[in-house]
């Protein structure tokens, strides 16, 4: 089956991480959006750390999520909450090289809060897993008190054999790039402009130059649309005067004397 557990021994969780991208949650939100999908399988991998303190050894289980998979047609469990197990299976040799984490939901103005059925559907994968920690995410759609837009929210539950009751855990979510005051600071840009051409603008003052230059650069900027706006009056004025010397020629008897004009 794929579920056995990574680990030689016997593990009581003392603590649980969850590690997810923030691209991962945003491709999830947008898929779910998208389409009418309630439910899927997370896969990702497993890891394992212990850190000493003093005299007692403390593990932490690590489960990194890589991607959400949408059930596609019926749900893989029933009404009281037993899975399918042979839907679970083909979704996981989809993945071979990926771990299987637990699953996810996703509903429409309810709390976000899992509800009993949910609760049976993370013990029975969790009875398939054996040791291994089943995570369950839980994303709700909620419509804005206008009815023109869509909040999303989501929070990630865990259950262990030692325990099946679901146990909120906050995920660590990354990006791809780490950003962070002293990146920014050390950002160096360059640029055309004179007033942008300094690597450390951003967390320094503009140097008095750049600040001279730039109100020269304003002042013939100004200038040129002074000259545009002029350009613009001078033509309707003339546009004006055709038009009243046209109207005046339109009144004449001798029609030959506007084409002549003309």
């Amino acid at each position: 089956f794929g579920f056995a557990s990574i680990f030689d021994f016997v593990f009581i969780v003392c603590a649980l991480q969850v590690h997810v991208s923030g691209q991962t949650i945003s491709a999830v939100l947008y898929e779910l959006a998208c389409t009418l999908a309630k439910d899927g399988f997370v896969f990702g991998s497993v890891t394992a750390k212990e850190t000493t303190d003093k005299d007692a050894t403390r593990t932490t289980i690590v489960l990194h999520v890589a991607t959400f998979v949408v059930v596609q047609g019926a749900p893989f469990y029933d009404a009281a909450g037993n899975v399918d197990l042979e839907k679970v299976k083909q979704y996981a040799a989809a993945h071979p090289t990926l771990d299987f984490l637990g699953w996810f939901k996703f509903r429409h103005n309810t709390p976000l809060n899992p509800s009993l059925r949910e609760a049976a559907v993370s013990v029975s994968l969790q009875r398939l897993m054996g040791q291994r920690p089943c995570l369950f995410g839980l994303f709700v759609a909620s419509s804005a008190p206008d009815a023109q837009s869509l909040n999303y929210d989501y929070r990630f539950f865990y259950s262990t054999l030692q325990d099946y009751r679901l146990a909120a855990t906050l995920p660590i979510v990354s990006n791809l790039v780490s950003c962070s005051d002293a990146e920014y600071s050390d950002f160096g840009g360059t640029t055309s402009s004179p007033l942008l051409n300094y690597p450390t603008l951003i967390s320094a003052e503009i140097p008095t130059k750049a600040v001279k230059e730039l109100e020269e650069v304003h002042r013939a900027l100004f200038s040129q649309a002074q000259q545009m706006v002029d350009e613009v009056q001078t033509g309707n004025e003339r546009i004006r005067q055709l038009k009243a010397h046209l109207k005046k020629l339109r009144s004449s008897a001798n029609p030959s004397d506007i084409a002549t004009t003309l």
